[in-house]
Formats: structure tokens, C-alpha cells, sequence
């Protein structure tokens, strides 16, 4: 038996079939439900391709076809500044503590968001898919979030030489992917005929991850009927994606798909066309000038033979309500097929469409909303005129026209470059004296930015632009930089909205698929146990942008460790020694200053704890044990007095327990001094957290003083 290791393969599984105990219905009937919301999806989405494509061309500042050889062809590209100076405070926000849970039990709320947040930022990559998703928010009318369960695998292929008989092959098909091997038929007479197999080649699937995944989907690849105001009570939802006959064949081997359904692909290969309507297109403008290739080069294929398992087609992943067990009830539903053959049908287990969508302006009683492409638009044209005038201006005021009636002087003059030497006689020759650029256009590109900032948001102050914010008072730039805020702040509470959803999705992808095992999450303490997972929550967004904000928490977090140190909450019990860690710690991520490595872990301070104890319960012990020696002492001596003048035995007795009670008194002090000893130690750790605390404030303090005084 020979092994092979395959890098980087996984199967992702997003439906579930275990829900519908038996499907009555038949493809026909789901085809023909299908093909009107088909059509009408696809119509919708080609309209709206159209117009996309022309938003992204402004987004690039692509040329407008207008322009004129020899004269400015600059596009100011004031969409562009607007999207990129959005995303480094909203992605800072989202990728951040954006969300808090709250239920019964806080431990378990705990241990949910902790899990959540390494589940959607660290295993499913989740600040890259949030950054494309806030960038189609801004560009497009929306940005589409999918969020679903799946199981990733590591395979690694084994390869059997040795010929099986038929009970063998099918139990090695039930536990493994059983991808190639060669059927070899015996006669044994008598019309008796067995089959063995030979040549095997199984995969076997080994599993790195299994929970909730987020994806940023593209808009063109997101279908819906027009009409529809929102997701979950659209009458059709999809989600086309383009995937290869690689991907096809093992998801028929794993089961999600119907048996024969990579051997229909091919046969209808040959003999249909792309049904991507306009979307490649659309894609295909994405890479215009960049020599990215071509996105339709794998769409059709003269012979179903050149078909390879890197060719790609369009998968339909379609999200509808069906009568799917003949019950006379609907059910959510997802279809999917590809070339007009099923692959696959199951009753949905998320209930809705897994797909959220974020708007930046979103409009009432609309699916789509407005993007900066759409309300900046005018402005780029308006500011893309004034800089092609500034710059024409300001070519011919420098280089000037000349002025001849000489045919050799002017051919000359038509081929010169700086520094050259014309032949000619300089009577012959005069200037145009065009004037330099009017201060008047400096001016209305100062207006027609203003405009822009005031639509936006986005301005120059609170992206530290402007060179001339010095001459300009700090009362004014606060209040321009405040009132920007305001529709930043504005646009960050309605994506929030939307990663609450997911959040809500990730809770309910984690109840209804637990883990089977404790998850330790990588980095941290927290040991994620699936009975914690239960339970209702409750999903708290929180939205800050900008300096000021951070400051402002800061100075509240420096409020609570004052009241806690110096104050009576940690002598009344309000709080304890991990709280106030804690809360240390949520100051560093806010100022990105690593608190934690200047402080002991948790394991280390109980360790110590431990330790002191330990050492505690020691010297009592061995205490005890002298108290023992004394009192058999004691008890050794009043035997050995019996027949001794009572006088004489009684001043030995008190003796005996005038030492007795000094021994008492020793340990007593003995004992009196460790706790001193451990208390003393424990007001020392407390003063110095208290004096390194106050230090960091002086240090603190020091920097908001440099940067108030210096120069921006």
C-alpha cells in the first residue's frame, strides 16, 4: 500500500440532508417552479451589471473617452480617495472587540465570543473578507456576506494493490472516498459470476476545521428577484459561482451530489453556453489594462473530452420554498444544478438564505442602496474638469505658442524639445502669451472638495492631509473633525447591524453543529467545552471611530483601576485581582500597547498561590508535630514521678507546663509572622502594579503632551 499527501485539499459541505426523511419531488417539477425566478434574477442582475461595471471605472478613475490628444487627460479620482480613506477606520472597528455577549451564565457568554472571534478572524481569515466586503459596501449599491457551516479537510491518498473481493470494496466505500480502481469479473461455472477489484485508489479525509465559515461573496455572483425588500422573504436567492470538474468529482464521491452528475456535466458541456448572462463581462472589466487574461476562456468546449478537471462551470447554489415531501407545506429548500442538471436537493437547515447584505446608505423598501460610485459621481467629473483646465493652463502659460510664417522654422519648432537650437530668422517668429490659471479655479477645486467632505465625511483633517491645518484654530478643526465623525460613525452602525446578524449566524452555526471536543483556542487560556455553547445570548454591538473615542474609554479604564487600587472595590468585594487585569488588558488593545507581557499569567499567579499555601500547611504540620513530642513529653514525665514527694512533682508539673505554654506561644508567633510575612508580600505586589501603573500614566500623559505641542 503506497501514501500520498495532498496539500491544501479540503471539501466544504453547506447543506444538510438529514432534516427531510423522504423527497417526493421531482426535477421536472423543480425546473419548472424555477425557470420564471430564473430568468427574472438573472435580467435583474445583468441591469445592475451594466451599471456596476461603470461605477467600477470610476472607482479606477478610468478615462471617460472625451479626452483630446496633446491636451490633459487626468481623471481625479475622488472615489477612490473617498473608499480608501473609509477603510482604515472601519476595518479597525470590525476587526477589533466590535461585539460583546451577554446571557445567564457569563462564563459561557465568555467563552462564546472568545470562540466566535477566533472562528471568524483567525481560522476563516476573517479581516481579509472583511476588508473586500467594506470595500464593495462603498463601491457597489451592496456587499454580500455568506456565512455557513462547513467541514474543511486535509485528504491523503492511499493507493491498494493487493485485489479485494466485493464485501470488502463496499465497506471501504462507506468508510473512504473510493476516487479509481479496475473491476475484474471470474467465471465459476454454472453461470455463477463473482467480482473482484484491483487497482484502488481511496482518500481518506482527515478533519482541520468544522464550524462556521464568513465569505465575502461579489456582487455579481448574487442573485435575487427583483423587487424584493429583503433576503430571508425573497421568492429566489442564489448564488453562482464558478467551480471546476475537480470540485464536482469529489463532492459526488463525498455524497453531497447525485451519483453520475460529473458524467451529465460532461456530456452537456458540448452543446451548451455559458448562462452567466453579462457577469463575465462584468468580471472581465475588473482586469481591463491589467493583462490579467481573460475570465470566460473556460466556458465552452468544443468536445466534452477537452474537458479536464481544472475546466470550470457555473454551479447555481439556489435558495427557494418547495413542497419537497408533498405534505402540502412549503419548505426552505436549496437546489443545486449546473447546466440545467440537479445536483442536489435538501431542505435547508439555516431556515433562510445564508447571505447578509451591507449598505452604506441603504434605501427604504429596497434591497440595494447608494454607493459613494453613485453620490460622487458629478464630483469627479466636476473636480477631473478643474484639474485638466489647471493643468492646460498652466502648460501653455509655460511652453507657449509660437507665431510663423515659415514652413522650415515651423517644422522645426514642431519637433523641438527643451534645450534644442532652431534655425531660423527671429523676425519671423512671435509668441502667444497665454495666461496663467486663474487663482479663481484654485479656489472652486478648494469648493468643489469641500463639497465632497461634506457628502462624505471623509475629510482631510481626520485623515491628517491637510498641510495647511496649522494656520487653522484647534476649536475648528475639532468641530470639522466631529462632524465628520458623525457620518463615519453613522455608516459604522449600519454595517454593524449586519455583523451582528453574523454573529447571530455563527451562534446558531455553533448550537445546531457543536464541536465534538474541548477547542483550545490558540494564544489564549480559554478551553471551549460544547456544553458552554449552550444557551440564549444576547449580541451587542459596539461602534467608536476615531482618537477621541479611544482617549475617552482609556480615561474611564484609568478611572475603574484608580477606584479598584486606591479604592474601596477591591476591599468590599465589587471586584477582584482578574478583573482589574482584565481591564489593563483591554486598555492595551486599545492603545496597542501589550499589557499582559509586563504582567504574570493566571497559571503563574496560582502557581504561586499554590506554592504559598503549600509552604503554609508545611510549618503548621510541623508545628503540630512538636505540640505532639511536648504533650508525650508531658505525659512520659507524670509517669516517672509516681512515688515522689507530691511538692517535688508538682513544680515539675508546672514546669512542664509553664514550657508547654511557651511552645504555645512560640508557634502562635511563628504563625503570626508568616501571615504578616504573606500579607506584606501581597501589599508589595500591589503597590508596585500600582507605581508601574501610575508610571505608565506620567509616560502617557508625557506623549499627549508631545503631541499637543508638536508640530502634526
Amino acid at each position: 500500500m503506497s501514501t500520498q499527501l495532498d496539500n491544501a485539499t479540503k471539501e466544504i459541505e453547506v447543506t444538510d440532508n438529514s432534516n427531510v426523511t423522504s423527497i417526493s419531488i421531482t426535477d421536472d417539477e423543480i425546473k419548472n417552479h424555477l425557470n420564471d425566478l430564473r430568468v427574472s434574477a438573472e435580467n435583474y442582475q445583468n441591469d445592475r451589471s451594466t451599471k456596476r461595471q461603470e461605477w467600477y471605472k470610476q472607482y479606477r478613475a478610468k478615462p471617460y473617452g472625451n479626452e483630446r490628444e496633446g491636451w490633459s487627460q487626468t481623471v481625479k479620482s475622488v472615489i477612490w480617495d473617498v473608499v480608501q480613506g473609509s477603510i482604515p477606520g472601519l476595518l479597525e472597528i470590525f476587526t477589533g472587540d466590535f461585539f460583546t455577549l451577554k446571557s445567564k451564565d457569563g462564563n459561557n457568554a465568555d467563552n462564546l465570543q472568545q470562540l466566535i472571534k477566533y472562528q471568524m478572524l483567525v481560522k476563516n481569515e476573517g479581516e481579509e473578507q472583511l476588508d473586500a466586503w467594506i470595500q464593495n459596501c462603498l463601491i457597489y449599491e451592496f456587499g454580500v456576506l455568506k456565512t455557513y457551516f462547513t467541514n474543511e479537510y486535509k485528504t491523503q491518498t492511499e493507493t491498494i494493490d493487493e485485489e479485494i473481493d466485493e464485501a470488502t470494496f463496499t465497506a471501504l466505500s462507506e468508510e473512504f472516498i473510493v476516487s479509481k480502481y479496475t473491476p475484474v469479473e471470474y467465471d465459476l461455472g454454472d453461470g455463477q459470476v463473482i467480482t473482484r477489484y484491483k487497482n484502488i485508489k481511496v482518500v481518506k479525509k482527515d478533519i482541520v476545521y468544522s464550524g462556521p465559515i464568513m465569505e465575502n461573496i461579489p456582487p455579481w455572483e448574487f442573485y435575487i428577484t427583483p423587487g424584493s425588500t429583503d433576503v430571508n422573504t425573497a421568492p429566489y436567492v442564489a448564488h453562482w459561482v464558478k467551480r471546476n470538474l475537480d470540485y464536482i468529482k469529489r463532492r459526488e464521491a463525498a455524497g453531497i451530489y447525485r451519483k453520475g452528475s460529473l458524467a451529465k456535466i460532461k456530456d452537456a458541456l458540448g452543446n451548451t453556453t455559458s448562462d452567466a448572462g453579462n457577469i463575465l463581462d462584468e468580471v472581465n472589466s475588473l482586469y481591463e489594462g491589467d493583462n490579467s487574461g481573460d475570465y470566460s476562456d473556460t466556458q465552452s468546449y468544443p468536445d466534452k473530452k477537452e474537458a479536464l478537471p481544472a475546466s470550470e462551470v457555473f454551479i447555481k447554489e439556489e435558495y427557494v420554498k418547495l413542497d419537497l415531501d408533498g405534505d402540502g407545506l412549503l419548505e426552505n429548500a436549496i437546489i443545486v444544478s449546473c447546466n440545467d442538471i440537479i445536483l442536489s436537493v435538501s431542505e435547508n437547515p439555516y431556515k433562510r438564505p445564508p447571505f447578509r447584505l451591507g449598505r452604506i446608505n441603504p434605501e427604504p423598501h429596497k434591497i440595494t442602496g447608494i454607493p459613494f460610485t453613485e453620490i460622487l459621481e458629478n464630483d469627479q467629473k466636476v473636480q477631473t474638469n478643474i484639474i485638466r483646465f489647471i493643468q492646460d493652463g498652466t502648460a501653455m502659460s509655460t511652453w507657449k505658442n509660437p507665431i510663423t510664417d515659415d514652413p522650415q522654422m515651423r517644422a522645426a519648432l514642431d519637433r523641438r524639445k527643451p534645450f534644442d537650437t532652431i534655425m531660423g530668422n527671429p523676425n519671423k517668429i512671435g509668441w502667444f502669451d497665454a495666461p496663467a490659471p486663474s487663482q479663481a479655479a484654485f479656489n472652486f477645486m478648494e469648493f468643489a472638495q469641500g463639497m465632497v467632505e461634506n457628502k462624505t465625511g471623509v475629510t482631510r483633517y481626520n485623515q491628517g492631509l491637510d498641510a495647511n491645518s496649522l494656520n487653522k484654530t484647534a476649536t475648528g478643526i475639532q468641530m470639522i473633525t466631529s462632524a465628520s465623525q458623525q457620518k463615519q460613525k453613522l455608516i459604522a452602525k449600519r454595517l454593524g447591524r449586519v455583523l451582528s446578524q453574523v454573529v447571530r449566524d455563527f451562534i446558531f452555526i455553533n448550537q445546531t453543529w457543536p464541536p465534538t471536543n474541548v477547542i483550545d483556542i490558540v494564544g489564549t487560556n480559554y478551553k471551549i467545552n460544547p456544553d458552554d455553547l449552550r444557551g440564549e445570548y444576547t449580541v451587542n454591538v459596539v461602534i467608536g471611530i476615531g482618537p477621541q473615542d479611544k482617549a475617552f474609554i482609556v480615561g474611564q479604564i484609568d478611572q475603574f483601576l484608580a477606584m479598584a487600587v486606591k479604592g474601596p472595590l477591591l476591599q468590599m468585594g465589587l471586584t477582584d485581582l482578574q478583573k482589574v487585569r482584565e481591564a489593563i488588558e483591554y486598555k492595551g488593545r486599545l492603545q496597542e500597547i501589550p499589557y499582559e507581557r509586563f504582567m504574570f499569567s493566571e497559571q503563574e499567579i496560582a502557581q504561586g498561590q499554590n506554592q504559598g499555601i503549600t509552604q503554609l500547611n508545611g510549618q503548621m504540620q510541623q508545628m503540630s508535630q512538636q505540640m505532639q513530642m511536648l504533650q508525650q513529653e508531658n505525659a512520659n514525665l507524670k509517669q516517672k514521678t509516681q512515688g515522689i514527694d507530691k511538692l517535688q512533682l508538682e513544680a515539675q508539673f508546672k514546669q512542664s507546663e509553664m514550657q508547654l505554654e511557651e511552645a504555645k506561644i512560640q508557634m502562635e508567633m511563628n504563625l503570626e509572622l508568616k501571615k504578616a510575612e504573606m500579607k506584606l508580600a501581597v501589599e508589595k505586589e500591589i503597590a508596585l502594579m500600582k507605581m508601574n501603573h501610575e508610571r505608565e500614566m506620567e509616560l502617557l500623559k508625557n506623549q499627549v503632551n508631545i503631541n499637543v505641542v508638536s508640530p502634526a
